[in-house]
C-alpha cells in the first residue's frame, strides 16, 4: 500500500498514460482502492492500493517535471 499525505487543494494523480493496452485492460479486473489512513487536523492520510504499472503521484512532482509523470 503507498501512503500519501494531503491537505486541503492538494491533489494525486493516477497516471495511466504509461501504461500498455494490455496492462489497462487487465485493470478490469484488477481493482484500484483508496482509503482513509488518517485524519490529523487539516492533514489526511490516503493509502492506494493498485496494481504495479499505475502510477500514482503528488500532483505537484508533475508540475515540476513539467507536467509530465515522471514517477
Amino acid at each position: 500500500m503507498l501512503v500519501i499525505t494531503r491537505t486541503t487543494d492538494q491533489d494525486t494523480i493516477l497516471d495511466f498514460s504509461g501504461m500498455t493496452d494490455e496492462q489497462l485492460l487487465s485493470l478490469r479486473n484488477e481493482p484500484v482502492t483508496v482509503k482513509i489512513v488518517d485524519v490529523r487536523g487539516p492533514k489526511v492520510r490516503l493509502g492506494f492500493e493498485a496494481p504495479r504499472p499505475l502510477q500514482i503521484v503528488r500532483s505537484e512532482l508533475v508540475a515540476e517535471a513539467g507536467g509530465k509523470s515522471n514517477a
